[in-house]
């Protein structure tokens, strides 16, 4: 379930008083996840509290404005690695996964790019809708790792996958 309130003085009171931390949005005390949206419904702020995630979608010039406002401020880049994609269709989505994203208002995946982060170990897998906007994801030690909680999520073999750069095709 979403619930939406629009961003007022008295409305981040009642945040201020609610939370410590962004951690502390958690169920089932308070809950999860709070995002903070622009006016088109895009995520400015977003948060994953049980993974301890928080985490901005800034546009250049609001990069360029907060590193001004607050120059000592660390912003881990985004620079990443694309080693495959693959793309989702109805049979690889049960109604199960639908229907929860249909609560969120959110759409369905319709593809999975696995990533390496510059600045971080593992592989990711990258949940993105038909805009390419990321959805969510998730970080796995090994490659092996990676490939199996994708086949066991989104029913992908390794011939599912388009690989990037010439890599070899991996094996389950």
């Amino acid at each position: 379930m979403v619930h939406r309130f629009r961003l007022t003085a008295r409305s981040v009171a009642i945040l201020q008083q609610a939370a410590t931390s962004p951690y502390d949005w958690q169920a089932p005390h308070l809950p999860e996840d709070p995002a903070f949206l622009r006016e088109d419904g895009s995520t400015w702020l977003g948060t994953i509290t049980h993974e301890h995630d928080v985490f901005l979608e800034l546009s250049p010039q609001e990069k360029e404005a907060l590193l001004e406002a607050m120059p000592n401020l660390h912003i881990r880049r985004d620079d990443h690695t694309i080693l495959g994609i693959a793309r989702l269709g109805p049979q690889n989505l049960s109604a199960e996964q639908v229907r929860a994203h249909e609560e969120q208002y959110l759409e369905p995946p319709a593809e999975v790019r696995m990533a390496q982060f510059a600045d971080e170990p593992g592989y990711w897998l990258l949940r993105l809708d038909r805009y390419g906007n990321r959805l969510a994801d998730t970080c796995h030690e090994s490659l092996h790792a990676a490939l199996d909680h994708a086949r066991r999520e989104f029913a992908l073999t390794p011939a599912d996958w388009q690989l990037a750069g010439g890599a070899d095709r991996p094996s389950s």
